[in-house]
């Protein structure tokens, strides 16, 4: 069974702890729920009690030793997109320019604000904060090889991410010796030596079990046999399954025999009678924050790191951690969608640039082809607003194949109406009858018959236009030399002494609406497709994109609104329009785990539990967008208290929508679903209950 978290945190643990539930008590039927059913939810650290339940549940259930194992992903905690509310993240922008910090108002869990009590009897209140990366997201080529031009985010200089700990009162750092503060996901302990606490650095170490160990003695602990040998007050041996380390100083930090150690104490007494012990942390890591220097781990710098303490007098206001991925040991110059990047200090955090959308040829864009098919030939495909699928060849034998005013009899113009546009051909005329064909594919040509020399063509929206009758051609009141695309693009034709281009404008009145950067400048441009002769022989090419990049036959290009083109072999020009601009997903979240869960076959593929606001796979499973509230009642009538139960084909499979209004109404909504699953096998079912 695979356990996959969504990208939103908004759900509540109660609502969770419910999915989790609802798995375990579902997965033994065996006939509907199995290892591979995806369960898509809001998860948090908490849940691994219940995901390890399960596993228990599985196992007992199977009835026989030779269960298997299967390796199965199970991600842990919150994840957030660069963008803001009102503000996406489009390619060229910066992103810390879209949007600047991440607080625990958007990972509550690894950003979570708290207070750490000092031994002057105060509490000091500290908050958490990311800096996001100062790169652009970009689309060419990068350091390394590849085949064809990316889309990355650029890390080849200085751009870098900030880690940020905030004292809204300013602190003494020696009030905090010994006292625990819990940083990014992890727990710190202060050290206890005043001296290694102040405004110039910070010592801390990882949370870890502390033991004491009497000289002479052998604790085990686990799999690990330790034990201590003091010999005087500065100096013992410790001893690690065997392997031993001499250490002379009471705030020693290091490896012995695999394991992190830091000794706290070692006490050794003059005095007859009294026992002498070695006071430990085991897997503790170091942790040394210097003004001015990179971060320590244990013994080791973090190339590529660079640590800043603010004051405010004597006291510590602020602690940021800059990190420059390029920088680093491991160096980062850029990620391609589907990388990541680590937080090399706590480890606990994840930058990566998961995707766009749409993707670059989904099929929610429109495609638009114009190819050369001979030495004087070429042809557009596209789909008009109608859904009409078109094939035309506007040049042909060398000359441009619309005509704008006079038609005559087969001759080719276009009517536009509303941005629905059509191919005609004037297949016959007279003045009784006029006959004329749609070109988009399995038209049926239309006989119309003429009045006072005029005839009314009814056109794709619904309208009409006149055409006047003279004598062996006809005129319109306006033909243009323009379609429009399914989505919106609008394509011009320019002929002159039969070299034609074409101009691809994204921005028109039919589509998504307007989009500017973060900067609020309009990011739709226009893209232009040329024809032009070589030996002989017509041939295209494309012009004015941002982004543009040739690799041996093949010219890639992309703007910034997000139009992918292909020209290939100089005779084929490939164009993926979509209807709204392409966002940039670039996520800032924790670091996923993994658990072992058994497999047992089932027969829902998935499980998607929340409504559009708090899941993605929801809202394309609706067919919306990221709808709250109001709006998602307006679209699909669960209002609150209700929720809506969907199934769909997967394939030979059903996936299964579970979304409430709020939470509390999907946790309901999973209740009925583990009382009614069989009623829920078969694709096409929806109800609102």
């Amino acid at each position: 069974m695979n356990f996959k978290k969504n990208i939103s945190i908004l759900a509540g643990i109660c609502f969770i702890v419910t999915a989790m539930m609802f798995v375990a008590a579902t997965v033994g039927e065996r006939g509907a729920f199995g290892d591979n059913t995806q369960v898509i939810y809001n998860s948090n650290s908490g849940d691994v009690a219940s995901a390890i339940s399960l596993k228990d549940y599985i196992n007992e259930s199977c009835g026989i030793e030779s269960c298997s194992i299967n390796n199965t992903e199970i991600i842990i905690g919150e994840i957030k997109t660069v963008k803001t509310s009102s503000q996406p993240l489009y390619l060229g922008d910066i992103m810390s320019d879209t949007k600047s910090t991440f607080t625990d108002s958007q990972l509550p869990t690894v950003l979570a604000s708290g207070e750490v009590e000092g031994d002057d009897g105060k509490d000091y209140d500290y908050d958490l904060k990311i800096s996001v990366p100062n790169s652009y997201v970009l689309y060419g080529e990068t350091t390394d090889d590849f085949n064809t031009p990316i889309i990355y985010a650029d890390f080849q200089g200085d751009e870098s991410y900030s880690l940020r700990i905030i004292f809204p009162t300013a602190v003494d750092m020696d009030e905090l010796a010994g006292e625990i503060i819990t940083l990014f996901g992890k727990e710190y302990s202060f050290t206890e030596e005043e001296d290694d606490l102040s405004i110039e650095s910070i010592t801390l170490f990882e949370k870890s079990t502390s033991v004491k160990i009497n000289s002479g003695e052998t604790l085990v602990i686990g799999d690990d046999e330790i034990k201590v040998d003091v010999e005087d007050t500065n100096n013992a041996v410790i001893y690690v399954n065997g392997i031993s380390k001499n250490v002379d100083d009471d705030d020693w930090s290091g490896k012995i025999g695999g394991l992190d150690i830091h000794v706290k104490t070692i006490f050794a007494p003059n005095v007859a009678g009294q026992e002498r012990y070695v006071r430990i942390s085991l897997n503790a890591e170091k942790l040394t924050l210097e003004d001015g220097s990179e971060v320590e781990l244990g013994t080791e710098s973090i190339e590529g790191t660079n640590v800043v303490i603010k004051e405010s007098g004597d006291k510590v206001r602020e602690i940021v951690i800059t990190i420059t991925p390029s920088e680093l040991d491991d160096e980062v110059e850029y990620l391609k969608i589907g990388d990541s990047l680590t937080d090399p200090v706590f480890g606990t955090i994840s930058f990566m640039l998961d995707s766009v959308t749409p993707e670059l040829k989904s099929d929610d864009r429109d495609y638009i082809k114009v190819r050369t098919t001979g030495t004087d030939d070429a042809n557009i495909v596209f789909t008009n607003m109608a859904g009409g699928e078109y094939d035309f060849e506007f040049i042909k034998d060398g000359n441009f194949n619309l005509q704008n005013k006079t038609v005559l009899k087969e001759e080719y113009f276009i009517t536009i109406s509303n941005g629905y546009t059509q191919i005609w051909e004037l297949e016959k005329v007279s003045l009784e009858e006029i006959k004329v064909r749609d070109q988009a594919k399995n038209s049926d040509s239309l006989e119309i018959s003429v009045t006072d020399n005029k005839a009314d063509l009814s056109l794709a929206d619904g309208g009409s236009i006149t055409l006047t009758v003279n004598g062996d051609n006809i005129i319109a009141p306006e033909f243009r030399y323009r379609l429009y695309t399914e989505n919106g693009a609008k394509i011009d034709f320019l002929n002159i002494s039969d070299l034609v281009s074409i101009t691809l404008t994204e921005k028109t009145d039919y589509n998504g609406g307007t989009f500017t950067d973060n900067s609020g400048t309009s990011i739709e441009d226009y893209i232009k497709i040329y024809s032009y002769y070589d030996s002989g022989d017509l041939e295209l090419g494309i012009l004015n994109t941002e982004y543009i990049y040739q690799n041996d036959d093949d010219t890639y290009a992309l703007t910034r609104y997000g139009t992918y083109i292909k020209e290939t072999n100089e005779n084929k020009v490939e164009v993926y329009y979509p209807f709204e601009a392409m966002e940039i997903v670039f996520q800032i979240g924790e670091i996923e785990s993994e658990l072992q869960i058994i497999p047992i076959d089932g027969k829902v593929s998935r499980v998607v539990i929340g409504g559009s606001c708090v899941s993605q796979e929801a809202a394309n499973l609706l067919g919306i967008g990221r709808l709250c509230g109001e709006e998602f009642t307006a679209a699909t009538n669960v209002g609150a208290g209700k929720v809506l139960i969907r199934t769909y084909a997967d394939g030979d499979n059903t996936k299964i929508l579970i979304a409430g209004y709020h939470a509390a109404d999907t946790a309901r909504g999973v209740t009925h679903l583990k009382e009614n699953s069989e009623d829920y096998l078969t694709t096409g079912i929806s109800k609102i209950i």
